[in-house]
């Protein structure tokens, strides 16, 4: 190590420390969250699965979960859909929309009447919140017609 000659225990000492079992890692070092594991090591804190090369995300304590686990424990679930709001398996990173207090999948977003998809622009694709549905400038109108004066401006 480093060209120097050691004893064994002093070598073992020098060597990084599983953050699971605290033993030495000798071989193939996974890394994630800002600590190191043997592979065998690295499991979801919730279920036990080895997580060894599968897709996993984090919640909010740091714990470390396979995807199963999130989805069932922390994901939001979709007000529209009403599945879970996970990352894809490229990303940590999870979009979502929230809108009158509830969490969206962004392929959800969408007006309750004729399905255009909804967005912050004031193009007539803005969201129009009517009896806590969601609906698209046009749809609100037709439903609540004195808004009509309401129009978004171009």
């Amino acid at each position: 190590m480093n060209g120097k000659a050691y004893c064994e225990d002093d070598y073992l000492s020098k060597l990084d420390k599983c953050a699971s079992c605290n033993r030495p890692i000798l071989e193939k070092v996974l890394k994630a969250e800002g600590h190191k594991f043997h592979p065998e090591c690295f499991k979801c804190a919730s279920c036990r699965k080895c997580l060894d090369g599968v897709p996993f995300s984090v919640d909010p304590t740091k714990n470390i979960l396979c995807m199963d686990c999130y989805k069932k424990k922390v994901a939001p679930q979709c007000a529209r859909c009403k599945k879970p709001i996970s990352p894809p398996s490229y990303t940590n990173e999870v979009t979502r929309v929230l809108a009158m207090g509830n969490s969206y999948h962004t392929t959800c977003y969408r007006c309750e009447d004729c399905g255009l998809p909804l967005s912050s622009n004031s193009d007539g694709r803005g969201c129009y919140p009517l009896n806590d549905r969601l609906y698209c400038f046009d749809c609100h109108k037709r439903r609540a017609p004195n808004v009509a004066k309401m129009a978004p401006k171009k």
